[in-house]
């Protein structure tokens, strides 16, 4: 009798559907899209997209959702180019931080944003001289990499009224605020619902940190009241 052989399959990706999640002190939105199930090695998604750590932390409360012992490679947040420093570029030659989210072994010199020792929760960074200058050692290991696939979606551009508008982290005034929108600035609607609409937001900050002025630019997101902008459908 010859011998059976047994495929191991894939687990299918985990599903999110469209809609408000709350994470931590936060209501964030997302689009619908699809996750890995299971992570893979380091570069996995080189051909692909990474998800932000919204994504993965949303996906991983699926039952299906296969914790891994890998610290796994996460987007670059929208908002972190403005955080970047003149100064430290010129001291340090890089800048900015790399992203992961689950949990691994070894930290390294990995800062703990949310959910220590959590596979599920955790998210880390570390900071761009380390991880290129300094040994593995340094860096959180063991990685990985997980997919993301985003359903296509289109925003709608509308116009800040005349009094422009604070960004919330949720629908409501109780609701940190984390920027303000300029009158009359073009910004993207993405959902409205109950009078309160998640936009993406376009920040400029004067950084005078280091030798040169320069501006950063970026991206934000967050909650405001469909009745301060114009267009609003």
């Amino acid at each position: 009798m010859l011998p059976v052989l047994t495929l191991a399959l894939a687990a299918p990706p985990i599903r999110v559907e469209a809609g408000v999640y709350r994470i931590d002190d936060r209501e964030v939105w997302l689009g619908a899209y699809t996750l890995d199930a299971e992570a893979g090695p380091p570069g996995a998604c080189d051909g692909g997209t990474l998800p932000t750590a919204e994504e993965r932390r949303v996906a991983a409360r699926n039952p299906s959702f296969t914790p891994s012992t890998l610290f796994e490679e996460l987007a670059m947040p929208a908002a972190e180019p403005c955080d970047y420093s003149g100064a430290v570029l010129e001291a340090e030659g890089v800048e900015g931080w790399l992203w992961f989210a689950g949990w691994g072994a070894h930290l390294g010199e990995g800062q703990v944003m949310a959910g220590q020792n959590d596979v599920r929760e955790g998210v880390i960074r570390i900071h761009s001289n380390p991880w290129h200058f300094w040994g593995e050692e340094a860096k959180p290991a063991p990685r990985g990499a997980r997919c993301v696939h985003r359903d296509p979606l289109v925003a709608s551009t509308v116009t800040v009224g005349a009094s422009g508008v604070l960004l919330r982290h949720g629908r409501g005034a109780a609701f940190a605020a984390l920027h303000q929108a300029p009158p009359r600035s073009q910004v993207k609607e993405w959902f409205r619902e109950g009078g309160w609409s998640w936009i993406e937001a376009p920040r400029a900050v004067i950084d005078n940190s280091g030798s040169e002025h320069a501006i950063r630019e970026c991206t934000v997101f967050g909650w405001v009241s469909s009745s301060s902008l114009v267009g609003s459908g």
